[in-house]
Formats: structure tokens, sequence, C-alpha cells
């Protein structure tokens, strides 16, 4: 018998979807060769376990392939052994595709970019589950993660991960209201409070309605004023963590002037008597206390004929008020006269 030249080899590569197997090299002998991927082959079992069809593999993994050369005209004989198919997995680059929201919203489908499918497979047969990203609603920055996305046992991912961003929603404002106010003396609140969602209102006394105050004079007090005139009350809304501030904006209030009535109290004397002290009320709304600088006067005096004589008034002009004057009348009477009428009764003297 010739010694049989025999070469077998295994098979080592990565997963191109293709079937893979052994290979056995039989020099152009006349032998024959039984493979097992279940058993180790012997003369005992040879024919009943083995098959003289060579067992392939597709698929990633490991397969050991037993083998039995038997031979009538070459030696040694028989020949065996094994082998493996080792295919490991081919790498899938999957990148995640960046995504964002505004505050508030639902979160968008978490998408991604895959290569590295081969012999025309894609990836709705081959991927299964979905990306998934880092916990969190407040305004920021969160990681996109490979979460439950899987490849079949043929791949292997190699992932790359991507940044999901939640962006600062604009603010809900209530715009606060002037209020409709009459001078009254005291401080009063010039705007009802303005609401804010997803933020905190602030506010500020300005000195017009072009030039907008620096940051740092705003507060959450709503500003007040006692004294008649015009007011410029600015306000914006602070964000929180997920909300943008809102711009700058101004309320123009009118505190208005109250409305009172001075009126000279009429007085009344005797020809020749002295003046009366001239007087005044004040009707209307004043608030008490405040300096009017009321002057009375009358052109009457204790010489004065019998008759009727002006009285006038004069006042401050008190910014805070709008001043109606009634001006009173002083009567001069008359007085009673005193007469003593007397006789003559004596001796004739010449």
């Amino acid at each position: 018998k010739t010694e049989l030249a025999l070469t077998v080899s295994g098979y080592s590569a990565t997963y191109d979807g293709k079937a893979h197997g052994i290979t056995v090299d039989l020099a152009e002998s006349d032998a024959v060769v039984y493979y097992s991927t279940e058993t180790e082959l012997t003369a005992e079992n040879y024919k009943a376990d083995g098959s003289i069809t060579a067992p392939t593999r597709t698929d990633a993994g490991k397969t050991t392939v037993y083998y039995y050369v038997e031979s009538a005209n070459y030696e040694p004989n028989p020949i065996t052994g094994f082998k493996d198919i080792e295919i490991t997995p081919a790498v899938l680059t999957v990148t995640a595709d960046e995504k964002e929201k505004v505050y508030g919203e639902d979160d968008p489908e978490l998408t991604y970019q895959a290569a590295g499918f081969v012999n025309g497979e894609t990836k709705e047969a081959i991927l299964s589950g979905k990306l998934s990203r880092e916990e969190g609603e407040i305004a920021g920055t969160y990681e996109i993660s490979q979460g439950t996305l899987a490849a079949n046992d043929n791949y292997a991912i190699d992932f790359t991960g991507a940044e999901f961003q939640i962006i600062k929603a604009e603010v809900t404002v209530t715009v606060p209201q002037a209020q409709d106010l009459t001078y009254n003396g005291q401080a009063q609140e010039l705007v009802n409070a303005g609401e804010v969602t997803g933020g905190t209102m602030q506010y500020v006394l300005g000195t017009d309605a072009e030039t907008v105050p620096t940051a740092e004079s705003y507060t959450t007090e709503i500003p007040t004023a006692a004294d008649a005139g015009t007011y410029y009350i600015w306000y914006r809304a602070v964000g929180d963590e997920s909300h943008l501030d809102s711009a700058a904006e101004c309320v123009p209030v009118e505190i208005a002037k109250a409305s009172i009535t001075i009126t000279a109290d009429d007085k009344s004397s005797k020809y020749k008597a002295d003046i009366q002290e001239l007087t005044y009320q004040i009707g209307g709304d004043y608030a008490e206390g405040d300096e009017l600088g009321i002057q009375v006067s009358t052109t009457a005096d204790n010489t004065a004929s019998v008759g009727e004589y002006p009285i006038t008034l004069s006042w401050n002009e008190n910014p805070n008020y709008e001043a109606a004057l009634v001006d009173g009348i002083y009567h001069v009477t008359k007085t009673e006269l005193a007469l003593t009428v007397s006789g003559y009764s004596a001796t004739y003297d010449g």
C-alpha cells in the first residue's frame, strides 16, 4: 500500500452568511471520508453514525467535525481525527442619532445608524429591541445608550452613543394688569399679581416706558406708590430650571388725583362789629392730614357798610388733588341804633 498524503484543516473566520466546512485533501487517492458532528468515528460505528456528505456551518459558533478516512490501497488505514469549524460574529457598527425635544413634550423615537451587515442582510432582520436614554425630564443633556437593542448571534454590536437634549420651554405668563387707582394718601400696589407657569414673576418700578431696568433691580414684591402721577411697572418671568426667562415688559399705571371741594362758610356780623373768623369745609376724597394751604379772605371789615361781601378761597394746588373752590358771602347787617332823646324844662334866663 502507498502512504496516503492526507491533509485536513479546520475553518476559522468571521461570519459572512455563507456555509463553511473543514477541508480534507485526499491527494487524488481512492480514499473515502466519513463525517460526523455528533460522535467520534471508529471502525465499529463509522458507517452507522457517519456520512460521506461533509457537514457545514453558516452561523457564528463552533462545530467539531469528526472524520474517518478509509482506503483499500493506501495506508495507514483508517485515519481518524477531528477539526473545528469556528465562525466568529461579524461586527456591526451602531451609532445612535442625536435627539432633542422641548421640555414638556413627548420623547421622539430614538433612532440609529447601523453598518456591517453581510450577504444582503438588513437591520430589520438582524436587530431587535430599542435604544434608551438616561432618565430625567428637566432641561439638560442626557446620554443615549444601547438599551435593549441586540443583534442575533451572528453579529456583535460596536455601539456609539449620542446626546439627548431637553431644551428649555417658554414660560406661560399671565400679564399683570394696572390697578384702577385714585390718590388716598396711602401707598397702593400699582398692579395686580401676574402669574407664571414654569417660573417666578418679578417687578421693578422703572423711570419710563423705554428704559429697561437692570436684571439685578427686579424683586418679587409688587411696587407701590402713594402720590398721584404716572408710574412705569416693568415685569419679567424668571424661568425655572426647565423654562426660559421672558423678555421684560412695561405696564404704565396712573394714580389719579383725588377730587375735593373746598367750600367757604357764609358769615355775617352787625355793622361796625368785629368780623367773624372765616371758616371752610372740605368735601370729597380728602386724605386727613394732607396740607392744602387753604387761605380764606373777605373785603368786609368792621367799617364796611351794610351789604354783601365776597368770601374768597385760595390753596397751594397740592398735586395730589383736583379742587373745586366755592366762595362764600359775608353779610354786614344793620346795627340797632341806640338813640336817646330828651326835652328841656327850666326858668327863663334870657
